[in-house]
């Protein structure tokens, strides 16, 4: 059966291999994240953000990781999604689908108004995933970024 939970010390390098095999799925660079990095990260004092996995038995096979925003502008607290991930072998199991409440949950929890992500052109299968959990694409922004 599985279950989610937040990330452990332990589970750091497992969440760390788990980046890079969703950096190779999307054609981003392996990134360069160093236990202490990532740890500081979910964990420290002054975490930047959250990670959650996905168990089955004793395994990790999915994870999540996520941050808070806000919008002064539109008064809305958000949840934005950074990660979420499971093993190829496992997709269809409902490890993503738990992950995926489990960050609904935390949202509500927050009085968030609603969860963001983003979601790289070419992953169809995302694309559906999150269509079928009820995800919508927004129309009326789109995502810039500065390289710094």
């Amino acid at each position: 059966m599985i279950r989610v939970r937040s990330v452990r010390r332990s589970d750091l390098p497992r969440v760390a291999a788990l980046a890079k095999e969703l950096a190779a799925a999307v054609d981003d660079p392996a990134p360069r994240l160093p236990k202490a990095a990532l740890e500081a990260m979910l964990l420290g004092p002054r975490a930047w953000a959250e990670g959650y996995v996905a168990i089955d038995g004793a395994a990790i096979v999915g994870y999540a990781v996520v941050s808070r925003s806000f919008e002064p502008h539109t008064a809305k607290r958000q949840l934005r999604i950074a990660d979420l991930f499971v093993i190829e072998s496992r997709r269809g199991a409902g490890a993503g689908r738990l992950l995926f409440r489990h960050l609904a949950a935390r949202a509500r929890r927050l009085r968030c108004r609603e969860m963001v992500w983003e979601v790289w052109r070419e992953n169809a299968a995302a694309y559906a995933f999150y269509e079928r959990l009820g995800g919508r694409h927004a129309s009326d922004v789109t995502t810039m970024r500065f390289e710094l």
